[in-house]
């Protein structure tokens, strides 16, 4: 899987953001958690995911509330023309993004 520059930036920002949010709010209620993250390259699309299991979160009211996550779908969809799936449960949370290659 080869992006240009442009991407890569964009790539680097989304997965930033992801890490940080977890790191600042996944484990607020634990002494320790895991992150995880899955990068599967693909010919056309590849995709990437960010998971934690941390205490998760409303996905409706943070989606209404939270301008970093407003900033990560706006990115993935328009600079990397891709979709992001979010999955969220008192487990932990699981998001999912493809970018074309």
């Amino acid at each position: 899987m080869f992006v240009n520059s442009d991407k890569g930036t964009s790539i680097a920002i989304v997965v930033n953001e992801l890490i940080t949010n977890a790191v600042k709010h996944a484990f607020k209620s634990k002494a320790e958690g895991k992150i995880i993250v899955n990068i599967n390259p693909g010919k056309e699309y590849s995709s990437i995911t960010v998971e934690d299991n941390g205490s998760g979160f409303d996905v409706n009211n943070i989606k209404k509330s939270s301008l970093g996550l407003s900033l990560i779908e706006l990115t993935v969809k328009e600079k990397l023309n891709g979709k992001i799936q979010i999955l969220s449960n008192e487990n932990g949370s699981k998001i999912n993004f493809d970018f074309e290659n």
